[in-house]
């Protein structure tokens, strides 16, 4: 059994990564995707989960895995979702991207 959050919660039979990353977000997109800022783009479009040979994974839009637009997902563990952007350059000016699913309103 790996320590990483991702693969342990990916190895759940009943997980889903692009409904629960929707949830961590708030927005899912029309088609079971996620709606997310790309970098350096001011209108969010629906992306995708995106799986990669080396056990990787990856939230983007369609295309090679991983492509230039996509975001790493670096952890999560059901609640704390962070990614970095796999373009060198957008992820110095972004750095980590850090997403909380907070309790839900009383």
């Amino acid at each position: 059994m790996s320590d990483d959050p991702v693969r342990v919660a990916l190895q759940r039979e009943d997980f889903d990564l692009n409904a629960e990353t929707a949830r961590v977000k708030g927005l899912s997109g029309a088609t079971g995707g996620v709606v997310m800022h790309l970098a350096d783009q001011a209108t969010p479009q629906e992306l995708r989960l995106k799986g990669s040979p080396s056990g990787k994974n990856y939230i983007g839009p369609a295309g090679p895995t991983p492509g230039e637009q996509d975001r790493e997902i670096v952890s999560f563990d059901g609640r704390v979702l962070v990614t970095r952007f796999v373009d060198k350059d957008a992820a110095v000016r972004y750095g980590n991207m850090v997403y909380v699913r907070c309790a839900p309103r009383a």
